[in-house]
């Protein structure tokens, strides 16, 4: 009888024509020029050793409590992943959503970041215009666990925020704003050690991620924004933060991908405070079903024609407008320009204001 991931391995491997790999790998460079989440590349081409392809499979995202076996939070999705150079778009479903929660979920890359949104379940004929975050930053909202584990599974070379071959800046789970993310993401309090290993030489693929804190929590501070703060007790000495494992891979044409993979987010335990009784608090665990090659097209759901994005490449202010198409422009556009510097004399503003009032 046949292992169940050695026949999870021949079905993904059955699911695509072993000549388009080697037919799309001769037509992959002569694209060369990203515009937007439309599936055009960039003209850096650091994943050639692969041409373009789309996976799709399924996601089940947990969250626990300390102390419990049974997680106060699960959900399952379907994800839908498509890379090409340095482009790639990661699309999510919710399976089940309840009316008003977040059911579509999509992000891809875009010149100087990345753009997300997500659609609410019985939004579609209310009228209001769906909202866009655009990030200058190289991966998901690490708050979406079912984008991030399908992002650090299927990216090749996934640009992590590392510092040097030991050290790199921690993902940020607990932050949803972008805002806040670029407050916190590169400063000292937010560095720690990290090992990590690829699934064959080229370096293309993940094959564990291991991230540690240096013992700093993030605390609500009195201006109710998020802030760093040292631990007290044995967590001071720092723990294990998150950790990614690919559990199950295939080999196509001398290349290994992954095809089940696992992502876990610890917390610590202040019941018992000694330095290794952590409990997982997030648990997220992706499944490969079917892999496609020679093609970028992510059939996604329709996007919206208009959102109202909130852009923060140029700034930690947002630049606001409206985006049609789902077409990015970079930041050195000159109306991105303009409207950049309009937000920032009506930040001047407002904090001049607000001197004048703490005076009088």
């Amino acid at each position: 009888m046949k292992n169940e991931h050695v026949e999870m391995a021949e079905r993904v491997v059955a699911s695509f024509i072993p000549t388009a790999f080697r037919k799309a790998a001769s037509s992959f460079l002569l694209l060369s020029f990203l515009l937007g989440c439309d599936g055009m590349l960039t003209s850096a081409s650091t994943n050639a050793e692969i041409p373009p392809f789309v996976a799709s499979g399924t996601i089940t995202a947990k969250s626990f409590w300390a102390g419990e076996e049974s997680p106060h939070y699960q959900a399952e999705f379907t994800f839908t992943f498509a890379c090409s150079n340095d482009w790639w778009e990661i699309e999510v479903v919710r399976l089940n959503a309840a009316q008003g929660e977040g059911e579509i979920e999509n992000c891809c890359v875009v010149p100087g970041g990345v753009r997300h949104y997500v659609l609410f379940k019985g939004r579609a004929n209310d009228g209001a215009l769906d909202a866009a975050t655009v990030c200058p930053i190289s991966f998901p909202p690490p708050t979406s666990y079912s984008m991030f584990v399908t992002w650090l599974s299927l990216c090749p070379v996934p640009r992590l925020p590392t510092i040097d071959a030991e050290r790199m800046h921690r993902f940020l789970e607990d932050i949803p704003a972008c805002s806040d993310t670029l407050d916190l993401m590169t400063v000292p309090q937010n560095e720690g050690n990290y090992s990590v290993t690829y699934l064959n030489p080229k370096t293309l693929f993940l094959k564990q991620l291991k991230i540690w804190n240096d013992g700093i929590e993030i605390v609500t501070g009195n201006d109710n924004r998020p802030q760093f703060r040292r631990f007290s007790g044995a967590f001071e000495k720092g723990f294990l933060d998150s950790e990614f494992t690919v559990m199950v891979s295939t080999n196509i044409h001398e290349t290994s991908f992954p095809l089940q993979t696992i992502y876990q987010h610890y917390a610590t335990n202040w019941a018992t405070e000694t330095h290794d009784d952590l409990y997982r608090s997030m648990y997220s665990e992706l499944t490969v079903s079917h892999l496609s090659f020679g093609t970028h097209q992510l059939q996604s759901t329709p996007k919206p024609t208009e959102m109202f994005a909130f852009d923060f490449r140029p700034d930690k202010v947002p630049v606001r407008y409206l985006v049609r198409n789902d077409q990015w422009k970079p930041i050195t556009d000159p109306q991105i320009q303009t409207l950049v510097r309009l937000a920032r004399r009506s930040t001047e503003a407002t904090q001049k204001k607000t001197t004048r009032k703490k005076q009088e």
